[in-house]
Formats: C-alpha cells, sequence, structure tokens
C-alpha cells in the first residue's frame, strides 16, 4: 500500500481561489507561463446567431501603449458597418504588463474565420477551436 500523502484535487472552479491565496501568501511570486488578462473592449453582432467555433491569436507589444494602439487598430478594422460576415463577437483582451494582446473571436464558420480580410495575417486551423462541451481545435 503506497502511504505517501497526496495532495488534494483542485477542482477547476477552486483554482483562481487558490492562485489568488498563493499570490496573498507568496508576494512576488512569478508564474512563468501565465498571462493574466483584463478585457479592453468587446463587439458584438446585433443579431443573436449561434457560434460554432472561436478564433485565438496573442500578438506580443512593447508595453501598454503600444497594446491599447493595438486593440484600437483591430477594432477599428472589425466595428465596420457592417461586421465581417460571420463574426459573431470579438473580444480584446491586454496582459496586466502590457506586453501581449489577446483577440478572442467568436464565429458562425470556420471558411468565414480564414477568409475574412480584417485579419492582418489569416487565420489558420491552429487559431481555431469548435465549442462542442469545451473547446476542441479544428484541424
Amino acid at each position: 500500500m503506497d502511504r505517501r500523502r497526496r495532495a488534494p484535487r483542485v477542482h477547476a472552479h477552486h483554482r483562481p481561489t487558490l492562485v489568488r491565496g498563493i499570490d496573498e501568501v507568496v508576494p512576488g511570486i512569478e508564474r512563468p507561463g501565465l498571462v493574466r488578462y483584463r478585457l479592453r473592449g468587446s463587439i458584438v453582432a446585433p443579431d443573436q446567431r449561434p457560434a460554432n467555433l472561436v478564433a485565438v491569436r496573442t500578438v506580443d507589444t512593447d508595453g501598454h501603449d503600444a497594446a491599447r494602439h493595438l486593440v484600437t487598430d483591430v477594432h477599428d478594422r472589425i466595428a465596420g458597418p457592417p461586421l465581417p460576415q460571420g463574426l459573431v463577437a470579438a473580444h480584446f483582451h491586454i496582459s496586466t504588463d502590457g506586453t501581449r494582446v489577446l483577440l478572442y473571436e467568436e464565429w458562425t464558420d470556420a471558411e468565414s474565420a480564414t477568409t475574412s480580410t480584417h485579419h492582418t495575417e489569416p487565420l489558420t486551423p491552429s487559431n481555431l477551436y469548435h465549442l462542442h462541451r469545451s473547446l476542441t481545435r479544428v484541424s
């Protein structure tokens, strides 16, 4: 019989509370790979179409000013009118340190997402995820 003590399992919905508690106990802790974001803005289509997949893209930036400028630029290209065909919503996040922007877009179909002209670089299947109980990569 294995007598080693096992750490209790942490369920996903308890994780933010656990992480926050560790951050309070260990000031200045660094978490490699963990990037915290704040929502900077969103665009939502006026009609209530269901999203079938999401596109996720990150862009490295040189600080908060550059990140805000990038978000404004992308927002203005998307906002239309009209919105790009098939776009349900777009959400813009800036990392708390200002070094990264995360663009999270909701789409009706992969063709609309990959052929949209508002992207500076085309989306690929590695940027697309199906919505089906959880996120699954399109490939």
